[in-house]
């Protein structure tokens, strides 16, 4: 099992992108809510999402 941490908008935004990227071959294990600075100082709040990936061998 791979973990990975990709941040989302919300947990259908996280769903979406996992499934594009690994199919049906994850889980999700965690959502935290997280503060984000962009370049220009801007807060932007996002979910910082673990997932779990199932690999094949």
């Amino acid at each position: 099992m791979q973990r990975i941490t990709i941040f989302a908008k919300n947990r259908e935004h996280a769903e979406k992108l996992a499934k594009g990227k690994y199919g049906e071959r994850y889980f999700i294990i965690s959502i935290k809510p997280s503060l984000r600075k962009n370049f220009f100082g801007v807060v932007k709040k996002e979910y910082r999402v673990s997932i779990g990936v199932l690999e094949q061998y």
